[in-house]
């Protein structure tokens, strides 16, 4: 049984604010998959409640009593993306969020129950200050491989920046990139950058009319260049490798750059382009999908 946009933010919204049971008896009625997953991940929060009230009552740190029910990385990635990849919640996690949320592919997800609770899971876990989660999950990272930070959500803060570049600077060999809106929590950061991290300026953010904070933004020595969105013809959304979408992004972009195919590690014969900064200043084009 689908489950209604409404309906999803108000579990969102009791979960957040520690209010299980109540999300506990919706999930429930909505039964299915919402209420399998779900009652897993309300079992979960009460867990990590629990070890945050030890840990206070103690005054030192808890290790969480159980494991979280859904992967914290995705080590697998799918046909899409075949890379490992962490995501949070769309919009409640994106503070630099602008006009993209009108048209944000991220909600899409929502139609599954098991990619709603991960990227809902994730956000309490940030949101918690359960980074020793992330950070075993993270370790586990096979060596070498490549990392995407975020493919739904958002640094939505300066703390999970930081906790981010502490643990990509522990192990260099994982090849990490990302695009984002939240440019102020960027710019904020004072500490020494990681190598082996790439950031993407993503368009329809709050900031883009602010062309002073882009080009301080580009002047970081993380920063690739610009992601760019573009409308084009609902027709032809998703149709990467058809004439009619690359002419119709071309001709909808203000300036000339590298058409996405669509296909995270398939633009060029050795790289990915989003994460390589041989593309450094190079604008890298996408229809708005």
């Amino acid at each position: 049984m689908a489950i209604t946009r409404q309906t999803q933010e108000r579990v969102i919204d009791l979960l957040l604010s520690g209010d299980v049971e109540k999300a506990e008896n919706i999930l429930k009625r909505a039964g299915g998959d919402w209420w399998r997953f779900g009652k897993r991940l309300c079992a979960f929060v009460r867990d990590m409640e629990s070890d945050m009230e030890d840990s206070k009552s103690l005054g030192t740190f808890i290790p969480s009593s159980g494991d979280a029910p859904f992967k914290i990385i995705n080590q697998v990635g799918n046909i899409k993306l075949p890379f490992a990849e962490f995501s949070t919640l769309p919009g409640y996690t994106c503070p630099g969020a602008g006009k993209c949320l009108t048209y944000c592919y991220s909600y899409k997800a929502w139609r599954y129950p098991a990619a709603f609770f991960r990227q809902l899971q994730n956000t309490l876990i940030i949101g918690s200050g359960r980074y020793d989660l992330i950070e075993d999950a993270f370790m586990a990272i096979p060596r070498g491989a490549h990392l995407r930070l975020y493919v739904n959500g958002d640094i939505d803060s300066l703390e999970t920046l930081e906790f981010w570049f502490e643990l990509l600077t522990s192990r260099p060999d994982v090849r990490a990139y990302g695009y984002s809106k939240s440019w102020d929590i960027f710019l904020e950061y004072d500490g020494e950058f990681p190598t082996n991290y790439v950031l993407n300026i993503s368009n329809g953010s709050a900031y883009d009319a602010d062309d002073s904070k882009r080009n301080r933004l580009k002047s970081l020595p993380i920063t690739r260049g610009e992601f760019i969105g573009v409308p084009i013809d609902h027709k032809l959304s998703g149709k990467y490798g058809a004439r009619e979408y690359k002419s119709a992004v071309r001709e909808s972009a203000s300036e000339k750059g590298f058409l996405c195919p669509g296909r995270c590690g398939e633009c060029t014969k050795t790289t990915h382009a989003c994460g390589d900064m041989r593309f450094s200043n190079i604008p890298i084009l996408i229809g708005i999908h």
